[in-house]
């Protein structure tokens, strides 16, 4: 059996007692999607207990090949009833639980606001919960002074996620992670003296520990064997996600400032597909980095790759520990794809992923997205080092170079 425990209100289950039918989901379906909970559904045997051994709110934990794949809390049981082949019965009860990404909305902020930077303001909605997170936020953002009504947690920080390109989500061990969209393009630390260029102190907003600094090195993707992989997956593609006209609000002028930019390429091919964007950001050079990163992400056509489903069982100890130690803003490269194609081969970025355990199939089905939703283009340090300006094609932008092989 690829599940090796599940705990339940702090007490093992016994695996003998569950059926092998484990079905676990964490993320979102598309980088478009509202963020949802994780949730695990299972079916628990309970013949010839006293009484039903679980109840709403339990902690749930559940571990496949011993890495921890949800942590939440039970919030649906339903109990039957069925019977063996000489009619004895049998006590079945459903269990469906949820992560703590749901926990976000039984918490309300009271609170103002000081103008802060984007790290320390998601640090204060999220430290007012108690509850385990990560905010790996755009550390060049910075916000006005805001004091909101008592509001949920859950609906401030969906409204920062949209102000700034933002992403929320739980992750297996139950840890709430609030994701900047330019975080996963690049690795961060704490910023040098050298990384503050000609910035002042005067225009720093935070500690000094809340300033960043991006370093040269992209986060290493997972590379999936195409034996592991269940057939091709498809390719689509939409004009609904583009955009090419940019209006961005800022400040605490009322009505507030504004900053536009436009793709005229896009454009002339697609015809003007504009957005306006009101925001809680403090300046002009916060505004002018929001816009153009959509423009980056969603001006030209983007082909997205459809679900890519995973046999676990068909890994080597190594490749399957590269797997279950994805998240949400992790990359994967899906190799080996039929032509003709937009490419052999698909450097995504993942949105979500569902796993399933059964007698027949042990697999993890990913949801993911094109890397330049996320700004995950090419740094030039990957760059080969033979590579020149002139070798590259005059057709593609800096956005279109998602992976070296792109230079080409």
């Amino acid at each position: 059996m690829s599940i090796t425990s599940i705990t339940i209100d702090g007490t093992a289950v016994s695996l003998a007692d569950v059926d092998y039918s484990v079905a676990i989901y964490h993320g979102r379906d598309s980088v478009g999607d509202t963020p949802e909970s994780s949730s695990a559904e299972m079916l628990i045997y309970a013949t010839g207990r006293p009484t039903i051994p679980y109840n709403l709110s339990d902690s749930v934990v559940v571990a496949s090949y011993s890495t921890t794949r949800f942590t939440g809390q039970i919030t649906d049981l339903e109990v039957n009833y069925l019977y063996s082949e000489d009619g004895t019965p049998i006590t079945a009860i459903s269990i469906i639980a949820m992560g703590n990404l749901r926990e976000l909305g039984r918490y309300t902020y009271t609170g103002s606001f000081a103008a802060q930077s984007l790290q320390a303001r998601a640090d204060a909605i999220l430290t007012s919960t108690g509850l385990t997170y990560t905010a790996e936020a755009d550390p060049e953002l910075d916000l006005i002074a805001y004091a909101p009504d008592p509001t949920p947690v859950r609906t401030l920080l969906d409204e920062l996620c949209e102000w700034v390109g933002a992403t929320l989500y739980d992750t297996p061990d139950g840890r709430i992670w609030f994701e900047s969209y330019t975080r996963r393009g690049y690795d961060y630390s704490t910023a040098t003296w050298a990384d503050m260029g000609t910035q002042t102190w005067a225009s720093s907003v935070g500690k000094w520990s809340e300033q960043y600094g991006a370093t040269t090195a992209a986060p290493t993707p997972v590379v999936l064997p195409s034996a592991a992989v269940v057939w091709s997956p498809s390719w689509s593609t939409t004009s609904e996600t583009i955009i090419n006209d940019v209006t961005v609000a800022y400040g605490t002028n009322s009505p507030q400032d504004t900053f536009n930019t436009t793709d005229a390429a896009s454009i002339a091919v697609h015809g003007t597909n504009e957005i306006t964007l009101e925001t809680g950001l403090a300046d002009l050079t916060a505004a002018t980095r929001r816009a153009q990163g959509i423009l980056t992400a969603q001006a030209e056509e983007r082909y997205e790759i459809g679900k890519v489903e995973v046999l676990l069982d068909r890994l080597t100890s190594g490749q399957r520990t590269s797997v279950l130690g994805l998240k949400a803003g992790a990359r994967v490269i899906v190799q080996d794809l039929p032509q003709p194609a937009p490419s052999s081969e698909f450097l995504g970025v993942v949105e979500g992923w569902g796993e399933l355990h059964t007698p027949e199939r042990v697999s993890l089905t990913l949801a993911l997205s094109d890397p330049r939703f996320s700004y995950a283009v090419v740094s030039w340090a990957e760059a080969p080092a033979t590579a020149t300006w002139g070798g590259v094609p005059i057709s593609k932008t800096w956005a279109s170079i998602i992976q070296p092989t792109d230079l080409d």
